[in-house]
């Protein structure tokens, strides 16, 4: 599709839609089925493959489908090979593995493409969601239980990558994951605070609002993962409670 008025209202309700995602969350898929609607209407889009891969995130998470969903969202990442806009490699990539590919494959099987997308983020210069694109790579050395001395080596690169894109929580939510898996190797001295050589989260002055949310879930989920691993189980308890 070509209809230039087509494209920018797409982009624009697309953008609304991810600023709903964060605050807003049930008015998502009101404005995904619009999107949905629009390629129907008027045929594919640069937007076209994002819209397809929330569309299945709605029906899995809002609809209960479980297998249409996956089979949509599979489609979208279908579609973004046949468009092949790199501009939407590395966006397209974020919104596909964190809400698709881990009900498909292990965590360390999406890290090549996660790689891939990152590199394509780079190189075309998308900052915020190729900042995303590196938060999703080192969560998934993480958690996919990668050696901790190649969890530290890639997180410190990451780091460096990241920084030029200027996208200060991504930046932070990055030395999290560090900063714990450093605390698997040196000790915790005080498991009701995530500190240490990479970070320190008494220096960070991020405001308790849903825009950031996904901060302060991250240091609520890796402070009761050090209580469980140290065999400080009470302590977890707590840290569960408060993640949101």
């Amino acid at each position: 599709n070509e209809n230039e008025e087509i494209l920018i209202c797409m982009e624009i309700i697309r953008y609304v839609a991810l600023a709903a995602y964060f605050l807003e969350p049930n008015l998502v898929p009101l404005l995904i089925f619009k999107l949905f609607r629009l390629t129907l209407q008027y045929g594919l889009t640069p937007n076209s493959p994002f819209v397809f891969v929330v569309f299945g995130y709605i029906n899995i998470a809002f609809m209960g489908k479980m297998e249409k969903g996956l089979e949509i969202g599979q489609l979208g990442l279908r579609i973004s090979e046949i468009l092949n806009n790199e501009e939407q490699i590395a966006p397209l990539r974020m919104n596909y593995h964190v809400f698709i590919s881990h009900w498909l494959m292990h965590l360390r099987n999406t890290i090549p493409d996660l790689e891939y997308g990152f590199k394509k983020g780079l190189e075309t210069g998308d900052f915020e969601f190729n900042s995303i694109n590196g938060l999703l790579i080192i969560y998934n050395y993480f958690f996919s239980g990668e050696p901790i001395d190649k969890v530290l080596k890639r997180g410190e690169l990451l780091s460096k990558q990241v920084a030029p894109l200027n996208q200060i929580m991504q930046i932070e939510r990055i030395k999290l994951f560090r900063q714990t898996a450093l605390s698997l190797v040196v000790g915790v001295k005080d498991f009701n605070k995530i500190a240490g050589e990479v970070l320190n989260e008494d220096t960070i002055a991020f405001p308790n609002e849903p825009s950031f949310g996904s901060y302060y879930e991250n240091v609520f989920e890796l402070k009761k993962f050090l209580a469980l691993v140290f065999n400080q189980n009470e302590i977890a308890w707590d840290h569960l409670v408060r993640q949101k």
